[in-house]
C-alpha cells in the first residue's frame, strides 16, 4: 500500500479512516516544520556568506 498524500510506501496494515487522517495530519505538520527550518538555515548561511564577503572585502581595501 502507498499513501497517496506522501507517495511513501506504508508497511502497516490499512487502518480506519479516522486514524489514518490523524497520523497524516501530524506527519504533514512535521514536514512543513522541517521545510521551514531547512529554508531558514539556507537563508541564514547565504546571509552569513554575503556578510563575510562584505567584511573581508572592506578589510582588504583597508589593507588588513
Amino acid at each position: 500500500m502507498s499513501d497517496p498524500r506522501t507517495g511513501q510506501l506504508s508497511l502497516t496494515q490499512p487502518s480506519p479512516p479516522g486514524e489514518l487522517a490523524g497520523a497524516g495530519d501530524i506527519s504533514e505538520r512535521q514536514g512543513t516544520k522541517l521545510n521551514l527550518i531547512a529554508t531558514w538555515r539556507q537563508k541564514r548561511s547565504n546571509l552569513l556568506e554575503i556578510l563575510s564577503e562584505k567584511c573581508v572585502g572592506s578589510w582588504r581595501s583597508r589593507g588588513y
